[in-house]
């Protein structure tokens, strides 16, 4: 009986208040039930889950929170999904007044609505969690971020202290702010939140409980939001609040119940990587020298459409409607080709060989036909790698950077080393790369593929602050080759820039492990940089095969990775400092940076060797 008069009390609650539609004084101070406000844009995986009516921008009010935790999607609750129809819902990032225009907001429409197939509407019976897709992908303006997740089925310990953020009441009955607020809440674990003088059978294994002395709780309008947790250096989404006592948000030993994340991880990748099956990515690619009088190319990022519907292409060539211009460029076109579900076209091989002969031909408005010499497809010349290794696709890498340096009237950039984007305010790469701790002499190139041409896709960071290992003491064979770099003005995601996945703590490969290696680097011993980004798989090498005389003898260490040593393919000079890129449970994750080989850089046995970056997780 207890059971349905909770869940009828937050039926009434969620299902028909509407309460950020209520006045909110500009001077006040009310808060999540014992919180405060937030720093400004601190919890930028937050965000405003708002319904109103398509055709009205000015219905829309928020209801609930959620959490960003990928480009396309969000996270929320099962119960503040009010509507079937997703048209009816939009998505706030980089919010923080909910009634001042910051210039920091970004608001989507949602797509498309994934309810949990077992979620009834009963919050007693849990799966309360629903993921949203975004009409279009979100972009990093400075005040965005995508949240880290636990790791599957991770629980919390016992009074361990989390942080409840949200724009919900700020007490039972009361408003809601206009100001993210956020209030810290321990953990109760699950032996002593389903004792019957606490939440009983209503706390499920498959939900977490955090709170309950009375004072500080979650409360209506923070429903659907995160429960933020630091561990291990960085703050994950462990929760997404679900319930609380009816009528009293703040009741003793009545915490506040979110669902547990780490429950949820196999459903939550299985939606996201399901709406992408009914799309396919594929790259053509073609070298033309051409002459022309007139020349018309499309924006880039812009769409062009086929005859066949189903094809979409898309330009990484800027707009230029020129008098006379001869060039001669690699060009690189994606296509995507769309399935029935999305387009109305079948995906067939027809199709796709259609898309390919279709991009040869442009109509251009600009007039009649300009003179003009035919296209020409070339053979494309032999072309130099990382040794042994190949080109990689434009950009398939985001988070590799070049790392590049100047002195005082150099009049120039040089090309140092590679390095890794943590997060949008940190790069990682080898201390031997950072000789000097002068960060004004450095510079980061992100979203680069082609070091000598502008190719749209780059944008630089200059460094305002290095850290180096406090073990780094110049010896390659001891370890701790690893360095920080502060970013002067934090980067920003976009299609070509993405921040890198590390690995747990003391993450160790298994010996074989097929892991790729990338950069810029000598192409052969004694030979000249690549232009363009490489890529090498290396099989790695595990430390006890690695540390025999045969292979790297005591110069391997625990700190390190080795991979490679076939005699083939090997990192060289200019890839230090970059990524060791290993696939693991469907995620690349960083696992090395590039530290040293041998002075002939593919020996037989003589592996490249890298700083094994979950050595270092608790530093970084």
């Amino acid at each position: 009986m207890r059971l349905l008069v909770l869940l009828s009390c937050l039926g009434v609650i969620y299902g028909s208040h509407s309460p950020l539609r209520d006045a909110v004084s500009s001077q006040g101070t009310e808060r999540v039930v014992g919180g405060t406000d937030a720093p400004p844009n601190y919890w930028r995986w937050q965000v405003s889950l708002q319904y109103g009516e398509p055709y009205d921008e000015t219905s829309f009010y928020h209801i609930c929170g959620g959490t960003l935790i990928s480009i396309n999607f969000v996270m929320t609750a099962g119960h503040c999904i009010l509507s079937p129809q997703s048209t009816n819902f939009r998505v706030v990032l980089g919010e923080y007044n909910l009634y001042i225009q910051e210039g920091t907001e970004i608001v989507l429409p949602v797509e498309r609505i994934f309810l949990h197939p077992q979620w009834t509407g009963d919050l007693g019976n849990g799966n309360d969690i629903a993921l949203l897709k975004l009409a279009s992908p979100i972009y990093d303006n400075g005040f965005i971020e995508i949240a880290q997740l636990p790791e599957y089925e991770q629980f919390l310990p016992n009074g361990y202290t989390c942080y409840i953020t949200g724009w919900g009441l700020t007490q039972s009955g009361g408003s809601s702010p206009a100001i993210l607020q956020e209030a810290p809440l321990p953990i109760v674990e699950h032996s002593i939140c389903s004792r019957s003088d606490w939440w009983g059978s209503l706390a499920k294994k498959t939900m977490l409980c955090a709170g309950g002395d009375g004072n500080i709780a979650g409360c209506q309008g923070d429903s659907g939001g995160p429960l933020n947790c630091y561990m291990n250096g960085y703050w994950q989404v462990h929760g997404v609040v679900s319930y609380g006592p009816s009528g009293m948000c703040n009741a003793y030993k009545k915490p506040t119940v979110f669902t547990r994340v780490s429950s949820y991880l196999g459903w939550i990748s299985s939606v996201s990587v399901d709406s992408l099956k009914h799309s396919a990515h594929f790259f053509f690619l073609i070298q033309i020298p051409c002459y022309n009088t007139k020349s018309v190319f499309v924006p880039k990022l812009w769409y062009l459409y086929c005859n066949i519907t189903s094809i979409c292409v898309t330009s990484h060539i800027d707009q230029q409607i020129t008098k006379k211009w001869k060039f001669h460029l690699l060009i690189l076109w994606e296509f995507k080709c769309c399935s029935e579900r999305e387009w109305g076209v079948p995906v067939t091989n027809s199709v796709l060989l259609c898309a390919i002969m279709s991009l040869c031909f442009f109509t251009s408005s600009v007039g009649a036909d300009p003179p003009h010499n035919d296209f020409t497809i070339i053979n494309k010349p032999k072309t130099e790698r990382v040794v042994g290794g190949d080109v990689a696709r434009p950009n398939s890498w985001p988070w590799q950077i070049s790392l590049q340096y100047t002195y005082p009237n150099a009049g120039g950039w040089g090309v140092t080393c590679g390095g890794t984007l943590i997060t949008l305010r940190w790069v990682m790469t080898a201390a031997h790369c950072v000789d000097f701790d002068d960060g004004s002499i450095y510079r980061v190139a992100l979203g680069e593929h082609n070091l000598y041409v502008e190719e749209g896709t780059e944008y630089y960071r200059d460094v305002d602050q290095i850290i180096i290992h406090e073990k780094w003491d110049g010896s390659l064979a001891r370890g701790y080759d690893i360095a920080l770099l502060h970013l002067a003005v934090p980067a920003y995601v976009s299609a070509y820039v993405k921040t890198a996945t590390l690995p747990p703590a003391e993450a160790i490969l298994p010996s074989g492990y097929p892991c790729y290696i990338t950069g810029w680097g000598l192409t052969e011993d004694r030979g000249s940089p690549s232009p363009v980004l490489l890529q090498a798989l290396l099989p790695v090498v595990d430390i006890p095969t690695c540390a025999t005389r045969e292979y790297w003898d005591y110069y391997a260490q625990n700190n390190m990775i080795c991979a490679g040593g076939d005699g083939n393919l090997a990192g060289c000079q200019g890839d230090s400092g970059g990524p060791l890129n290993c696939e693991v449970n469907g995620v690349w994750q960083v696992h090395g940076i590039v530290s040293f080989g041998p002075y002939i850089c593919n020996l037989y046995k003589k592996p490249t060797v890298f700083s094994r970056v979950s050595d270092y997780t608790e530093w970084i």
